[in-house]
Order: structure tokens, then sequence, then C-alpha cells
């Protein structure tokens, strides 16, 4: 048997609406990167202990989680508590300039009648301006499907996702599945029971770096579940997070043209000779 859900998402989406204006949202594109905009940090960790109830255990979530390099990826799976292929935490090697699509990126998927199971994961993604003096506007694009489903007279599944940027949060996706207790869409009670909830979007953030600035990054995803009479939870997740395009805000100074230099000093001397030729008429 369980307790009702707390009520603190409720809590957590008003502040989230109040927080959001931190950046702009405009459609997807993709676009060069510049030279002075780097990748300094991609790590994804899978925590298979990262549950929301210490009474949970591992559960049969299967998965993976990449970080994109230079157009390059390297992948990890798991399956349960275990890393089936690659290694936990995965990193990348900064090594190679960033194009477009470069980020960090994990799914999962369940569908079981186990009594309970959570899995967790924490991925940081930080982007650097090494420029000392120009400034750019820097894109990121979000894609995530997320997906949740409940079956039976007690049976729970809980799929929430958080997007940091500098220690603020900017988006999040949180869907419960509960026969029990009831559905919720962002920790607000739907009115109906054991459905099928899902989310899926592309998203492009615009933030404004400046020189010898980095922007950090967190991404959170936690999924729990759970079946306490005959029934079944079956949840599915995705997201990757990317950086699109680069656009100089703030070029350096130019100097004079030299030949528009050449024309205001021809001017002026045409100036002076027409007065000194003013005042040897007169």
């Amino acid at each position: 048997m369980r307790f009702q859900q707390p009520v603190w998402k409720i809590i957590k989406s008003l502040l989230f609406a109040a927080t959001y204006s931190i950046c702009s949202i405009s459609s997807a594109y993709a676009g060069a990167i510049a030279s002075d905009i780097n990748i300094v940090d991609a790590s994804i960790a899978f925590d298979a202990d990262a549950v929301l109830d210490d009474s949970f255990s591992y559960g049969p979530t299967t998965g993976d989680f990449s970080v994109i390099e230079g157009g390059s990826a390297t992948t990890s799976e798991y399956a349960g508590n275990l890393v089936t292929s690659g290694v936990n935490p995965l990193d990348g090697t900064y090594a190679v300039p960033n194009v477009s699509g470069d980020g960090v990126g994990f799914s999962g998927a369940v569908n079981t009648q186990d009594d309970d199971f959570s899995i967790g994961f924490d991925s940081f993604l930080s982007v650097e301006n090494s420029s000392l003096i120009d400034v750019y506007k820097v894109i990121f694009k979000l894609t995530y499907s997320n997906l949740v489903n409940a079956t039976g007279a007690d049976s729970f599944a809980d799929s929430e996702f958080i997007l940091f940027a500098g220690g603020i949060e900017i988006f999040f996706t949180d869907l419960l599945s509960d026969t029990l207790f009831g559905d919720e869409i962002g920790g607000v009670l739907t009115g109906n029971s054991g459905e099928e909830l899902s989310e899926s979007n592309t998203l492009s953030f615009d933030f404004m770096i400046n020189p010898g600035e980095t922007l950090d990054f967190e991404l959170t995803w936690t999924l729990e579940g759970g079946n306490f009479e005959t029934g079944s939870s079956i949840a599915d997740f995705s997201q990757f997070l990317s950086i699109e395009d680069t656009i100089l805000q703030s070029p350096p100074p130019q100097d004079v043209p030299e030949p528009a230099s050449l024309l205001l000093f021809a001017i002026g001397m045409f100036g002076l000779l027409r007065k000194n030729r003013f005042f040897k008429i007169k």
C-alpha cells in the first residue's frame, strides 16, 4: 500500500513559470559553431541508486546514454542496475572542434509487473566563450519524449526530467500515471487514473554568453514505478540536448578604411587651396 504523492510538484511548477524568462525559445534550427565557442564539459552518469523511495529496487529498465563530439557519438548501454556496454560515467574528450549537433543524451524504457523500481541520470554540459572581446548568442536544441502508463488496481509510473541552466530550472516534464491516487501532469491532477500520458517536443533555447564566461547545464531524469496488486508499469523516455548555432553579437570596432581617409584629406586640402586663392585675388 502506498501513501499519496506530495504536493511540492505543484509549487515547483509555479516557480518554473516565474523563472522561464531567462532565455528565449524559438523554432529549432542548425547552424555553424564559432571557434570561440567550445564544449568544455560533457558528462553523463547513470545512477541505479537514485531512488525516490529507499525501499525501491533497480527494476528492469533498459536504455542508453551518449556524448556526441565533433559529430561522432560515444554510447553506453544499461539494463537494470548494470552497464552492459561502454563506461559509466561517460565523459567527453573535448579534443575536437565542436559542430552543430554536439551534445548529451540518454533514454530509458520499461514495461514490468515488478513490485517497485527506480533509476536516475545526472548529466552536465558546459559551454565556454573563449573570446576576450566578443559576445555570442548561442542556440541550444532540446529534443525530448516522455511517456508513462499504469494498469491494475494499484500501480504507477512516474517519469520526471528537469533542465537547469546557470543553476536555474528552465524546463521540466513530469508525468505520473497512477491507478490508485490519480494521474498528474506537472504535479497537477488530471482527474483521471491509470491513463497513458505522453509529451514530446523540440525546443530551441537562446543564451547570450559574454567573453570569458561559461554556461553550465545540468540535466536530471528520475523514473519511479511499481505494482502493488495485479497490474503493470510502462515508461519510455528520451532526450538530447545539443549546441546548434552561434551568432556574433559584438564585432570588434573597425578602423576607417584607407581610401576614405585619403578622400577626407583631399577634401581638406582642396578647401585650403580655395581659401588661399580667395585671399590672393582679394
